[in-house]
């Protein structure tokens, strides 16, 4: 399988990484330093939809067939790097819709928007009706569309040039499994994190012995 990533600085993590994944390192973008190789930024990926920055869409149409190239080109001031940063629960587009690509809120019959621009860095998708978030107007807006919520604080999650990452950021999901990007048995609400998962039908698996460090919610592919 394929792991769309910016690029793994921890020697570690790398080495996890290589022994599971094709790594693919994803193109930057015109935004923040830190944040110029996030996959979250120029990619939706969510229900098997796929919407891209225009400029990049050459790029994933190697690796979704069906990628539909977005109209909006990012740059670096908020909300102008939030374009694609939104994600899907009970069949709802979740964003914050004044600064979301017109295209992709094309894809969805229902939207519903919040605060949080970073809607996607701040949420694991654990399926399509069941959400981990550290927003508050995003835990609300999911409960009301009926997920399954739970909400967490990015304790321990880190981000170079920021305070804090976001804990949606440092993970990706697959069918079976939510991979933390850094040791989740770290945190002082692992176990509930890991309950949560787990109710879902999924399971955690973690990068050993290192920070949680925000990828920037990388995606992982056939």
């Amino acid at each position: 399988m394929k792991l769309l990533i910016g690029e793994i600085k921890d020697e570690k993590a790398r080495a996890f990484l290589i022994e599971r994944f094709d790594i693919v390192t994803v193109p930057s973008l015109p935004v923040a330093e830190p944040i110029k190789r996030h996959v979250d930024i120029g990619l939706f990926a969510s229900c098997g939809i796929h919407v891209c920055e225009p400029s990049v869409y050459e790029f994933y149409k190697e690796i979704f067939p069906s990628v539909i190239s977005g109209e909006t080109f990012v740059s670096e001031k908020y909300p102008h790097d939030v374009a694609y940063n939104a994600f899907a629960v009970c069949g709802t587009l979740v964003c914050k819709e004044d600064a979301t690509d017109k295209i992709l809120l094309s894809q969805f019959s229902k939207v519903v928007s919040v605060r949080q621009g970073y809607a996607k860095c701040s949420s694991v998708t654990v399926s399509e009706k069941a959400v981990i978030t550290s927003d508050r107007s995003v835990y609300a807006a999911c409960e009301r569309l009926g997920a399954d919520v739970f909400f967490t604080d990015n304790d321990g999650v880190l981000l170079n040039g920021y305070d804090t990452g976001f804990l949606g950021g440092a993970t990706a999901v697959t069918e079976n499994e939510v991979l933390f990007f850094g040791d989740i048995r770290r945190r002082k609400d692992c176990k509930d994190i890991c309950d949560f998962i787990s109710k879902h039908g999924k399971k955690a698996v973690y990068i050993p012995d290192i920070p949680l460090y925000d990828y920037g919610s990388p995606v992982i592919a056939d």
